[in-house]
């Protein structure tokens, strides 16, 4: 209703829809049109420039390639010219194109680039609507209606944003609709945008539902904070709001600190604040020991998995962040800051000793002052100062010792002349991961402030400490079937990748690994994270893995996968643990073995993995444990076959708050996190986290084993099935449930589509 259709190339035109970088585009995803042929004039008469501007070579030419790193083929090329027509269009299913509007009607609103086009073109397919015009005001998406033949009951607001809703990303969503009898024209017949009538913008959205309990307005507070959203009404769905389970974490550990208590799995079943705000139980927060933790601590699963990596050098295996800082910081209350957060978080001042090769860990009560190197580079730009900031890092990478209990380390690089300066945190990764580094530098931004304003250092409450963790997990493994745990994982088989160099002599050392970089656009991103969950109850992670699959499958040509999975490892499994706020490694990785059960389908495609996904009981948290802390599994576990692939989710990264200290991630180099000439576990890691409101995925490999140009179709192939997957979950008539949405009925899946088709020809 209301497309239009241009149909296919006639006779010796070949028509092309690309992206910025003159990518190729699938079905589905919008692009800019561009017209090659014979019927292409060869340019501007006696105007270069606009010439140069308008046409370019044909990249596909006598067997030109794209490249996302490549600039646009020279015009003074002899290739045949394309004509960028500065038309917005994409593929339709049947291979028909259609067009979408102008390029040059696009708008700019709260960072994001917005095509207005495309929302009028999605308004004009709904039932009720005739035609639609969106205008921007005041950062705002302003969209005007004229109703077809009025119906006895027009859709609400509600209704058409909902229906906007299926079809694009949230920024995209206007707040306001205007409907007109028909739009004012000028003399000549256009319409006269600037006498469109101007609403009420500050007219409070309709559908927003304010909290109305003293537990709803508590969580609405955390989920504003956690979030970074404005307003959020009390039927607000977490996942549609772009949260995902690292985030439930700081949720959780928030609304305990407020006395409402909640569990990870509790957010997962009620996704609003409504529903939760009637289950959430008040009560004390969970009591953990405030003063200094001391004593012997038990090697957690992920540490003994370290231990057993036979390392070069056991203390350069480090993570590290480099952040934008706001200029000229006092260096001594930065110093202060940092150690506070080193007495504050029990982990912190760990030390490691070795005795016939067993190694142990204890908390000590003290440790001597943090390092912080203070470096004046306010003479130096560009390369010179990448390459300072640089040698800094690599020689405080070394330093660090953890039979000595010095495992934090850090520099501030002063930049000068009204510029953020740069702060380097180095921390070995036997106490710190993903999550901790949240928690850290929140920590640190706070106990700045204090010290800024005079107060005294205190820092947010305690929770269950490393110690109490390590001890919990000895108890729990206790309880652990573990025959049938051992025989549930025994069943995985090796599936080897395919190598450009399969020489026996090279090494994968650290030093030869190199990395390739690709991110997803703005607009696919936020549908990742706020529209396809609903699809088919899926989370984020079931649907990058399974573009994983896909893409392994072009290069392979085999329909399974095994990769070591990594998650946050905060498993629940105690009622009286709470590990929201606890610094350490608790990182979790078990093998995961994944098969493609259909080349094309791509619903059968995420049905297939979801469900492969959901078998592995509590997210593969009991792997590590049976494999490293029982003697029974420690002859069998061990002889699974490794995987050559790991693969890590990290979540959003969300921008720190404006009155921060901290101002963001800086692009300089850290470093080098670990000892060049230790090996790598693995020939690929994937490595993917969303920045800057981009997916932003980083390929890890060996040039000893990959050629790059392997690497980067790898890659590439790997966001065309990624964007498929996305546009096919927010396509019309989508969706369906699983066998694990109804674990308690015990169907396959072909029963639960039987009986979901009789439900649907009952209504």
């Amino acid at each position: 209703h209301n497309q239009i259709p241009i149909g296919n190339p006639i006779a010796n035109t070949q028509l092309y829809i690309m992206d910025e970088y003159l990518q190729p585009l699938p079905v589905g995803i919008p692009g800019e049109l561009y017209i090659g042929g014979s019927g292409v004039a060869r340019g501007y008469l006696q105007q270069p420039e606009l010439t140069a501007e308008r046409f370019i070579p044909n990249p596909f030419f006598e067997g030109r390639s794209f490249s996302s790193s490549a600039s646009p083929p020279s015009p003074a090329s002899s290739a045949p010219l394309l004509y960028k027509t500065g038309d917005r269009a994409k593929y339709l299913p049947d291979g028909t194109i259609e067009y979408l509007g102008r390029s040059d009607n696009q708008v700019k609103i709260r960072g994001y680039r917005i095509e207005l086009g495309e929302i009028e073109a999605v308004l004009t397919n709904h039932p009720d609507i005739k035609s639609a015009l969106v205008m921007a005001r005041d950062e705002r998406l302003i969209p005007y209606v004229i109703l077809d033949t009025p119906p006895a009951s027009p859709a609400s607001i509600t209704e058409l944003r909902q229906f906007l809703t299926n079809k694009l990303p949230s920024y995209m969503i206007p707040g306001n609709f205007v409907t007109l009898e028909s739009f004012p024209l000028t003399p000549n017949g256009k319409i006269d945008r600037q006498a469109l009538p101007i609403p009420d913008l500050e007219t409070r959205e309709a559908e927003i539902v304010e909290p109305r309990t003293k537990k709803e307005h508590i969580l609405a507070k955390i989920w504003q904070e956690v979030l970074n959203i404005n307003q959020i009404g009390v039927e607000d769905n977490f996942f549609e709001l772009g949260g995902d389970s690292i985030l439930s974490i700081q949720i959780i550990a928030r609304a305990r600190q407020a006395g409402l208590t909640l569990t990870p799995k509790q957010l997962f079943q009620y996704q609003t604040i409504a529903e939760l705000a009637a289950i959430a139980q008040e009560s004390k927060p969970i009591e953990a020991k405030q003063g200094l933790v001391t004593g012997k601590v038990p090697l957690t699963p992920i540490q003994h998995w370290f231990f057993e990596q036979d390392l070069v050098n056991y203390n350069h295996y480090n993570q590290a962040v480099l952040l934008e800082v706001t200029p000229d910081l006092n260096s001594d209350w930065l110093q202060t800051a940092l150690q506070h957060l080193v007495l504050h978080h029990d982990a912190l001042r760990m030390r490691f000793e070795c005795h016939d090769a067993e190694w142990t860990q204890f908390n000590l009560e003290a440790v001597a002052d943090i390092e912080l190197t203070t470096v004046d580079l306010n003479e130096l730009e560009g390369e010179l100062l990448d390459k300072a900031i640089a040698k800094t890092a690599n020689q405080l990478q070394t330093s660090l010792d953890i039979t000595q209990g010095k495992l934090i380390t850090s520099a501030l690089f002063r930049l000068g002349n009204g510029k953020q300066d740069r702060l380097l945190l180095i921390i070995h990764h036997l106490v710190v991961d993903g999550v901790s580094w949240r928690i850290l530098l929140e920590d640190l931004a706070i106990a700045y402030q204090q010290l800024q304003e005079n107060h005294s250092l205190i820092l947010p409450t305690k929770t269950t400490s490393y110690k109490h963790w390590g001890e919990t997990l000895e108890q729990y493994v206790q309880k652990l079937d573990i025959s049938s745990e051992l025989n549930y994982w025994l069943s995985c088989n090796i599936v080897s990748i395919p190598l450009d160099k399969p020489t026996r002599s090279a090494r994968n050392t650290v030093a030869s690994s190199q990395q390739v970089s690709i991110s997803l656009d703005v607009v696919n991103t936020d549908l990742l994270l706020t529209k396809i969950s609903k699809t088919y109850n899926t989370n984020v992670e079931d649907i990058l893995l399974a573009a994983l699959l896909q893409s392994f499958y072009s290069w392979t040509n085999s329909k399974e996968l095994l990769l070591d999975l990594e998650n946050y490892g905060r498993g629940n499994i105690r009622t009286n643990i709470d590990l929201s706020r606890t610094v350490g490694w608790f990182t979790s990785i078990y093998p995961v073995k994944l098969k493609l059960s259909s080349i094309h389908n791509l619903e059968e495609v995420i049905k297939s993995v979801k469900e492969q996904l959901r078998s592995y009981k509590q997210q593969g948290f009991n792997y590590s444990i049976l494999k490293y802390l029982t003697p029974e599994s420690e002859q069998e576990l061990p002889q699974l076959p490794s995987s050559q692939i790991a693969f890590n989710y990290l979540g959003q990264l969300k921008a720190p708050p404006t009155e921060s200290i901290i101002k963001g991630l800086a692009t300089e180099s850290t470093g080098n996190t670990r000892h060049p000439l230790g090996e790598r576990r693995y020939l690929i890691e994937i490595n993917s986290a969303i920045a800057d409101d981009k997916l932003q995925i980083n390929w890890v490999y060996s040039q000893n084993y990959h050629y790059r140009s392997t690497i980067a179709r790898l890659a590439n192939n790997y966001l065309k099935f990624l964007t498929a997957l996305i546009q096919h979950c927010i396509s019309p008539k989508t969706g369906g449930s699983t066998p694990s949405d109804f674990s308690a009925a015990k169907v396959n899946q072909n029963q639960l589509d039987k009986l979901m088709g009789q439900i649907n020809q009952k209504k």
